[in-house]
């Protein structure tokens, strides 16, 4: 039985929309695999904490776009894990991400992407694509929810798929987004906003109040 780590790269950890997404990819694989769950932002980057992601099979990699970018304790390990691997010998599992933004578009995190796929080229991790959400915290509210778990069911098929098979998969990066005009997207995401502030005592005006 493969060994399987879901990393979770939001700073939010348990309460993050990331890791609901990976519970998804998680309970599809459900008794197929050894899984182990870690959080970045709750871990010391120790030698053993780099042995157990460069031990397993494969890694799940789920991050929420900060700013085009990812979060500042993500590139922090990969920093750190660079130096781990400088002098060591080892198998580089495969690597699978599940990137989600809270904008309409995907292609917002095409940045962010493609700087997952230089770390994983200079750490030679076997890098297999993943996933590119749009509208993140929405999509889980919308019809395209049974959508988006379809594609993540896929790419959890395929995290074990590669080791029953013995042959390579073709690298794909899947993109999925509420299917909804941008006005009307708009409108929601300010409805959100106001909704969370008046659970911390803000009404509208404080909330567009400038303080600089």
């Amino acid at each position: 039985m493969k060994k399987v780590i879901f990393l979770n790269g939001s700073p939010k950890r348990k309460r993050a929309v990331s890791e609901k997404f990976l519970k998804i990819a998680e309970d599809c694989l459900e008794g197929q695999i050894r899984g182990e769950k870690l959080y970045i932002y709750e871990s010391e980057f120790s030698d053993g904490f780099f042995e157990s992601i460069y031990e397993a099979d494969a890694v799940v990699m789920a991050l929420p776009l900060y700013i085009d970018c990812l979060p500042a304790r993500v590139l922090e390990f990969m920093t750190e894990s660079k130096e781990y691997l400088k002098n060591r010998e080892l198998r580089r599992p495969e690597l699978y991400f599940i990137i989600n933004c809270g904008f309409l578009e995907y292609s917002q995190n095409d940045t962010a992407i493609k700087i997952i796929e230089k770390y994983a080229e200079k750490t030679g991790f076997d890098y297999r694509g993943g996933i590119s959400i749009g509208s993140g915290a929405m999509i889980l509210q919308s019809r395209k929810k049974e959508a988006l778990e379809k594609v993540l069911q896929e790419m959890a098929q395929e995290v074990k798929a590669f080791y029953d098979t013995e042959e390579m998969q073709e690298t794909t990066v899947r993109k999925i987004n509420v299917d909804m005009p941008r006005f009307l997207f708009k409108a929601k995401a300010d409805k959100l906003w106001v909704e969370a502030g008046a659970k911390k005592g803000l009404d509208k005006k404080a909330l567009k109040a400038k303080y600089y």
